[in-house]
């Protein structure tokens, strides 16, 4: 397989990303950004070009622009000119199957099918699920272990050392198991330590083995840890927090430093969030800030952290916002002086992807308190070391 099929792959992960790839193989003498976006913005809600309003329209451009075509460009899927024209490589659907039926249908990618997209991206995920695919029934934890073991090191599981084979199964109980049971690909009991297939995930087993992903999916995860990049400007970085707010499936664990940092669509969003089911967190040592939470998102746990960490010495650059979505991805604001208009000049810095270098400094960063998010207490929010 080509490194261009390879990277089309990798791209087809990413929902955004795959419209993107889908609009402009539509277009073949490319797309202005502007334009790129609109029709984007219109995949994602449903409605026509015409009605795509201008909130939603701006949100998908600066995404598109900081984070996905850089993307796709550094991939040789894209290319983009000083004119601000974007357009597809030559070779964008050559040898692409089965994944270019996808882009050939984006919004019609079942449920199923995008779960395993986006676990399958993940080496061990992809041979557990590939695994239970040619098993007959249940396996036990042991079991899964070996064969997945053997798959990783090309061997015999007799050639495979015990220790290399406790720290499969450590990894497959505590992170892999549990994350393909949330996207309902398996059943894990934990106690019997047995994993079961779900009888309605069918998914194509080509995805699995010998397919495309086989050898995409390492070269993304490894990309995945160096993928940190800077936001300049107010819009920039809250259009990029408002789509943290709207990605997130489980968790959001938010700090503000001030007010006037959640704007009236963070609020909208933040109550979209909670209607979905996540848990939602918000501290603050602003009183107005937990004061506005408390009135317009009242379902989400507030409190005042008792250290003020992310203010940085004086005549520095002061830490305005910090976004963690189900720990998996992160923005890092910070609040520079004010210009004209008297608003302060904001940049962030964010990144994605659990095995991201800066999601795993936040996460150790906010200490080991962080795993006890959902079994809250008062006593507990006092000592957050935050």
């Amino acid at each position: 397989m080509d490194n261009s099929t390879k990277a089309l792959v990798e791209a087809l992960a990413v929902t955004r990303r795959r419209y993107v790839l889908s609009i402009l193989s539509d277009h073949r003498r490319g797309l202005r950004e502007g334009d790129l976006a609109t029709m984007v913005a219109s995949m994602e809600t449903g409605d026509a070009l015409r009605d795509v309003s201008e909130d939603a329209h701006r949100r998908v451009r600066i995404d598109i622009r900081h984070r996905h075509l850089p993307k796709l460009e550094a991939a040789g899927l894209i290319r983009r000119d000083d004119a601000g024209t974007v357009s597809a490589a030559d070779n964008l659907l050559s040898e692409a199957e089965p994944v270019a039926e996808l882009l050939e249908a984006p919004t019609e990618v079942t449920e199923t099918q995008e779960r395993v997209l986006e676990n399958a991206v993940r080496p061990r995920r992809r041979a557990v699920l590939s695994v239970l695919e040619a098993s007959a029934g249940s396996l036990s934890l042991r079991e899964l272990g070996e064969r997945v073991v053997t798959r990783e090191e090309d061997a015999a599981v007799s050639d495979v050392s015990e220790d290399r084979l406790e720290e499969t199964l450590v990894s497959l109980h505590h992170v892999d198991l549990p994350k393909l049971e949330d996207a309902d690909l398996l059943a894990y009991d934990p106690d019997a330590r047995t994993v079961t297939r779900r009888s309605d995930a069918e998914f194509d087993d080509e995805w699995l083995d010998e397919s495309a992903f086989e050898a995409a999916c390492d070269e993304l995860s490894n990309a995945q840890a160096g993928d940190v990049w800077t936001l300049e400007g107010r819009e920039n970085v809250i259009a990029r927090g408002q789509s943290l707010f709207e990605e997130v499936e489980d968790e959001l664990f938010i700090m503000i430093t001030t007010d006037g940092l959640l704007e009236e669509g963070c609020i909208t969003r933040l109550q979209d969030a909670l209607d979905r089911g996540v848990d939602v967190y918000v501290g603050s040592q602003t009183w107005a800030v937990r004061d506005l939470v408390r009135r317009r998102v009242p379902e989400a746990t507030i409190w005042e952290p008792q250290l003020d960490w992310l203010n940085l010495p004086p005549h520095r650059e002061k830490l305005g916002r910090l976004v963690l979505a189900d720990r998996e991805a992160i923005l890092l604001g910070s609040l520079g002086e004010p210009s004209g208009d008297g608003v302060p000049v904001e940049t962030a810095v964010t990144g994605e992807g659990e095995d991201n270098s800066l999601v795993i400094l936040m996460r150790e960063l906010l200490g080991s308190r962080i795993d006890h998010l959902d079994h809250q207490s008062a006593d507990f929010l006092d000592h957050l070391p935050l």
